[in-house]
């Protein structure tokens, strides 16, 4: 991908410069990824949004050449490749959200009516033996009535995916206060969450606004709830820039479970040994390796662009780590 400069001759405004792709975008299957690893001031710019917007609604940015995820440094993205893929029977969704969360004393957080969809179509795709259930329940907790936090704590070390769909808050002035509101209000905090084990932490679904937004004093220093998520174990994480549409949960939600559990069922048996002339085949490779959460994301968010939803809507969403 390149880019070349030329002047533009607007009349009574003089000369300015403007940037041209000079390369057409490849074929979308064809595109490779590209990780950003962004210091200071660029840590709070979209870079995978970059690129030329006309006033008809088409754009040629940086999505249309890479399929991009993020990381906080160079390190923790060798240690997220480091880490091992659960097999698919063990994996364990732990999906919370909280379509309410104002107390009758306090009415602050606006209603989240999408959040209550979005955990129905968890439900609707994910195994039952697969989804963990909050305070001892026996269906996920559609309308938050038991989503408090240590109700999410107590479930949180068998979690191999944590999906929270709910209000999302950067506290600009302590970080480590910065965190996800749950039942009448209460915070699920960056300090509390830093205390838990997390053991078989595989993927997170940050369905909140903020929850990849940096400090604006300290960028590279400040927690963040994505850098939480590795910071816990978790090496696959879908994050915001800045407030999400309510709206878009569900279809995101439907996106990434339809996704991986297509590709944990996908059958790689082999064959049996007693009805196989000459050796047995090597065992087959975990099917979660052609599971990409960040293609799935560059899919969704290419539908949204496709719909003609402003990029102020599609490009808060981030992937970040493998």
């Amino acid at each position: 991908m390149r880019a070349k400069q030329s002047d533009n001759k607007d009349e009574g405004k003089g000369k300015s410069k403007v940037w041209h792709w000079q390369d057409k975008p490849p074929p979308r299957h064809e595109r490779g990824r590209i990780w950003w690893c962004c210091l200071e001031d660029l840590s709070f710019l979209p870079i995978h949004a970059a690129g030329i917007y006309h006033h008809d609604g088409s754009s040629t940015c940086v999505s249309d050449f890479f399929i991009s995820s993020y990381t906080p440094s160079l390190s923790a993205l060798i240690d997220t490749r480091n880490r091992p893929l659960p097999q698919p029977e063990s994996i364990k969704v732990l999906a919370a959200a909280q379509p309410n969360a104002d107390s009758i004393e306090k009415l602050k957080w606006k209603p989240l009516p999408s959040t209550k969809k979005e955990l129905e179509e968890i439900a609707r795709i994910v195994p039952k033996q697969n989804l963990l259930y909050l305070n001892g329940q026996d269906q996920l907790d559609f309308m938050g009535e038991h989503t408090t936090v240590k109700n999410v704590l107590d479930v949180l070390p068998e979690a191999s995916i944590l999906h929270l769909a709910c209000h999302g808050e950067q506290d600009r002035y302590n970080p480590l206060k910065s965190g996800f509101i749950l039942k009448n209000g209460e915070r699920l905090t960056i300090q509390e969450l830093i205390k838990q084990r997390t053991p078989n932490a595989y993927m997170a679904v940050l369905s909140a606004c903020h929850t990849a937004s940096n400090d604006a004093v300290q960028p590279e220093e400040s927690m963040n709830l994505t850098r939480t998520a590795i910071f816990l174990g978790f090496s696959t994480i879908v994050g915001t820039k800045w407030p999400m549409a309510d709206a878009d949960g569900p279809a995101l939600a439907k996106a990434i479970y339809s996704a991986l559990f297509a590709a944990s069922n996908t059958n790689l048996d082999v064959d049996d040994a007693s009805t196989t002339i000459g050796p047995a085949k090597p065992h087959p490779r975990n099917p979660l390796e052609s599971f990409c959460l960040a293609k799935v994301l560059d899919d969704f968010v290419y539908g949204l662009r496709k719909r003609g939803v402003p990029a102020t809507r599609w490009a808060t969403f981030v992937h970040v780590g493998i």
